[in-house]
């Protein structure tokens, strides 16, 4: 509703602009500025949609690399790192995440996003930092995976950095 609010006191602000800048070609000179503005709404609104995919594709196959295991009830923690050598997603907006991060960009965002997607409660996710990741996972467990995402979502097992402590 916001957006709509603004499209209409825009198109008011700048009639008047218009009439007070060009009074005999007002309706000449508006109807110019009203299309240009719809142009960039409309290749605006077209990149998000393209981005909106682009974010699902990604997550989608993230999802679909997890075994489907996940779904069979019990404990499990999922940690994820992005690949090293990937860039770190820096969004501009909502839908301009990369990797493991169209999922959630800390470990509540991702156990959620897990629980929810294999109706699991007691799935426990992890986002390693890079700094972290470069030292490898941490311990092994049973029921526990170790996994390396990409940023187009292709994911790799990692191996456990087991402590020699």
């Amino acid at each position: 509703m916001s957006v709509a609010f603004y499209a209409l006191l825009l198109a008011y602000a700048l009639e008047r602009a218009v009439q007070a800048l060009a009074p005999r070609k007002t309706a000449v000179v508006y109807s110019a500025a009203v299309c240009a503005l719809a142009l960039m709404f409309s290749a605006a609104t077209w990149t998000r949609n393209q981005r909106v995919i682009y974010c699902a594709n990604t997550a989608l196959r993230i999802f679909h690399s997890l075994p489907s295991e996940l779904a069979s009830g019990g404990a499990w923690t999922v940690v994820f790192a992005a690949a090293p050598g990937e860039r770190e997603s820096r969004p501009y907006g909502f839908y301009a995440y990369r990797g493991i991060y169209t999922i959630g960009d800390d470990d509540e965002a991702i156990t959620k996003a897990l629980q929810l997607r294999y109706r699991n409660t007691a799935i426990t996710g992890r986002l390693l930092q890079a700094s972290e990741a470069a030292s490898g996972c941490p311990v092994a467990r049973t029921r526990q995976l170790c996994l390396r995402v990409h940023a187009d979502g292709r994911v790799e097992s990692s191996k456990p950095q087991v402590s020699t402590q």
